[in-house]
This record gives C-alpha cells, sequence and structure tokens, in this order.
C-alpha cells in the first residue's frame, strides 16, 4: 500500500510481511465452519429478545441470574479462601480480638466449613 501526493491511500496489489497470510482462509471446510458459526452466532442474537418476551424474561432476569446465582457465592468463596488460607494466622487474631477458644472455632468454621458449604450452594444453584 503506498500513499500518493494527495494524501489517500492506493492499494499496490501485494501484501508484505506478516500481512502475506490475511484474509486467507486455511481450506474451503474453514470458511465453510466459519460461515456457518457467525450465521448461528447472529441468529442466537436475533432469537434471544423473542425468546425472552414470549417466556416473560427479560435481559435484567438473565443479569440477576448471573449475580445471585454465580457472582455472589463465588465472591464468597473467594473471601473465605482468603481469609482462611492467604491471610497469616497472627494478622487474623490481631485483627478479630476474639477469646483463643472461639478463635480457633472461627479458624477452622472459615477455612474448612465455609468453602465447602459455599461450593454446594454454588453448585446446587447452577443445577
Amino acid at each position: 500500500m503506498s500513499v500518493s501526493s494527495s494524501g489517500s491511500a492506493a492499494y499496490s496489489g501485494t501484501l508484505e510481511g506478516s500481512n502475506a497470510q490475511r484474509g486467507l482462509w486455511s481450506s474451503r471446510l474453514a470458511f465453510i465452519l466459519a460461515a456457518t458459526g457467525s450465521a448461528v452466532g447472529l441468529g442466537n442474537i436475533w432469537k434471544f429478545p423473542y425468546v425472552t418476551g414470549e417466556k416473560g424474561k427479560t435481559i435484567f432476569d438473565l443479569l440477576d441470574f448471573f449475580t445471585a446465582n454465580i457472582l455472589l457465592p463465588l465472591g464468597g468463596l473467594l473471601v473465605a479462601l482468603m481469609a482462611g488460607w492467604v491471610m497469616s494466622k497472627p494478622a487474623m487474631e490481631k485483627e478479630l480480638a476474639l477469646s483463643p477458644g472461639t478463635f480457633n472455632l472461627w479458624f477452622v468454621t472459615v477455612r474448612f466449613i465455609t468453602p465447602i458449604a459455599v461450593g454446594v450452594v454454588f453448585i446446587y444453584n447452577l443445577m
């Protein structure tokens, strides 16, 4: 590609360097599969509002499901893992200022029981 004196770009007819293979398909099958995938994707995008409206659902229902059933349990699991496995025990003892027996109960709960419980809720909500 070259730029003329008027400032417009003109295609020279040959591709140089890394652009030499640009725009070429490895086979006819690859092109057909890509075109089919694109058509199916566009069909799903166009069909989604129709299906959700027919069933009385909206995109906000999908967002509500996603946040309530995926993001919140995942966030709780990450907080439990962070507090139970990443933070140092002396730092937690100092921050919480609990009696030794209460702290040990809290520590075992956060380290072992909470991740299992949140994982069970997470998996149950996905079914």
